[in-house]
């Protein structure tokens, strides 16, 4: 559950840099529409800062299905661990059956 969790902590990580990167890239895209609208700036600069504001985007949105998919393994990491408890629990209960049984049939 710890590596599950780990991964987990590094998917938020990562959207939280991605999250910055589309802010960062929204700046510039919003910089080179003004240059290009005032004419100190080719169309070709605008035209790359849009898909560097595209794909931080892109990025940011596989950096949430990655916190999903990270949620989703701690979830199950999480029932796996509650399972063997519950095992565990019940095979003690067996076991204090038997001890209990053996005891009667010793008296």
């Amino acid at each position: 559950m710890a590596t599950a969790e780990a991964q987990r902590q590094s998917a938020i990580a990562d959207r939280a840099k991605a999250a910055s990167d589309v802010k960062l890239q929204d700046v510039q895209f919003k910089r080179a529409q003004y240059l290009v609208s005032q004419g100190a700036q080719a169309q070709s600069e605008l035209d790359t800062a849009r898909n560097r504001l595209e794909t931080a985007i892109a990025t940011l949105a596989a950096a949430d299905k990655q916190i999903a998919a990270s949620q989703a393994s701690v979830n199950q990491a999480q029932s796996n661990v509650e399972q063997a408890q519950a095992q565990v629990a019940s095979t003690e209960v067996n076991l204090n059956q038997n001890r209990w049984l053996r005891r009667s049939m010793a008296s």
